[in-house]
């Protein structure tokens, strides 16, 4: 006869779990029943496509009694096992969830995280400094030319003790490697040459930035390289938008751990702090 069924918590504080330890005889080698069927956990019968063992499945007369009181611990799958001592084997059983309740949080609160925004970069040109010439090279001779500077609008970065958003979810099999994986901002840098004047930005957020082909088509010399490129007349310079433009909450974290059988996993969402003012130069 089965014996200890034990009742024990969750991180959900309304739900629980429950082991019962039976003698190895109940289960045979390997986790067979007597009949010759096989305890499948709720992870493996996941990856197989098949339904994991549930306790009534079991036919323990240790549940009868509790079944009857709580008819809805039958349904509660089989998690993992633990061998306490030599002659005996102990089942863990917990609440199965669909794959759209495994989505929905049972628990969330806010917290703060230290967390370093990125420079947004919102406008990059170049301006006319009328009055102070400079030599520039067009391409075949030298000329002068009204100097060119570099301006920048911008959004500096800041290290700000953000809102987070924490949300607890359970689920009886481990959520997959996509589930817990979220884009992030990435900043690159700007480094790009107009008419000969460097424009290079610190790594940031920011949108496309083209520096157009200005300069006249030059004779390409030398014997080159294998294979020859196709475009080496062509002198615009392209630096792709980041994956983000601008400050906007994203998941920071998403990390499960195991308790017992069941999957507790934490969802993290930062928020970014108020803006400071632009800065232009």
């Amino acid at each position: 006869m089965a014996s200890n069924f034990q009742l024990l918590p969750t991180p959900h504080e309304e739900e629980f779990m429950f082991s019962v330890r039976v003698p190895q005889d109940y289960i045979g080698p390997e986790l067979v029943f007597p009949d010759g069927s096989t305890l499948i956990s709720a992870q493996s019968a996941s990856l197989a496509g098949v339904r994991p063992t549930s306790f009534k499945q079991c036919g323990w007369t240790v549940g009868r009694e509790m079944l009857s009181k709580f008819p809805a611990y039958g349904d509660y799958v089989y998690l993992k096992s633990e061998k306490p001592d030599a002659d005996h084997i102990t089942l863990f059983f917990g609440r199965a969830r669909t794959p759209a309740q495994r989505r929905v949080p049972f628990n969330f609160y806010y917290d703060t995280r230290q967390y370093t925004w990125p420079s947004v970069l919102e406008d990059l040109f170049a301006a006319r400094a009328v009055g102070f010439p400079q030599v520039v090279n067009n391409g075949a001779n030298t000329e002068t030319a009204d100097r060119l500077l570099p301006r920048y609008r911008y959004r500096p970065g800041i290290s700000y003790n953000s809102t987070i958003l924490v949300e607890q979810f359970l689920s009886d099999v481990a959520y997959s490697a996509g589930e817990l994986t979220h884009i992030q901002p990435v900043p690159t840098d700007v480094d790009g040459n107009y008419i000969g004047l460097s424009m290079k930005f610190e790594r940031c957020l920011h949108p496309t930035c083209v520096f157009p082909k200005v300069q006249p088509e030059t004779p390409v010399l030398g014997v080159g390289v294998y294979p020859a490129p196709t475009n080496r007349n062509s002198f615009t310079q392209i630096f792709p938008a980041t994956n983000f433009l601008d400050w906007a909450p994203f998941i920071i974290e998403d990390r499960q751990q195991n308790t017992n059988g069941l999957w507790l996993r934490e969802r993290i969402t930062i928020y970014p702090p108020p803006p400071p003012d632009d800065v232009i130069q």
